[in-house]
Formats: C-alpha cells, sequence, structure tokens
C-alpha cells in the first residue's frame, strides 16, 4: 500500500475542531479514516495492505 501526500490537500488531526495552527510535535495525516481511527485514543492501531484500519480504541 502506497501513501502519498497531495501538495495543497486537505490535512486530518485526531480532532472534530478545525485548526489553522498546530502545535508543535503534533501528528497530522491526508488520511481522513487514519486520523478518526486515532481520534479514539486506541493503544493498538494496525492497518492492511487494503487501507482496512483496525483499533483497540473506545473513544
Amino acid at each position: 500500500m502506497r501513501i502519498a501526500g497531495e501538495a495543497g490537500g486537505i490535512w486530518y488531526h485526531g480532532s472534530d475542531k478545525v485548526f489553522s495552527v498546530v502545535r508543535e510535535g503534533s501528528t497530522i495525516t491526508q488520511w481522513r479514516e487514519l486520523a478518526e481511527a486515532f481520534s479514539h485514543q486506541p493503544t493498538v492501531l494496525s492497518y492492511d495492505d487494503h487501507g482496512k484500519i483496525e483499533h483497540n480504541g473506545t473513544k
């Protein structure tokens, strides 16, 4: 599976808020579903070659 960033694309953070600036050290991604999965605060997260995401988050 190849994940490539899109210049000028939308970036996501594991939050439902909109930010124009994020704190240094914050993790962001252009993969929306991955950001949504991290918003559940999992201790374990994985994805397969087809992009299916699994996690143990509960939030």
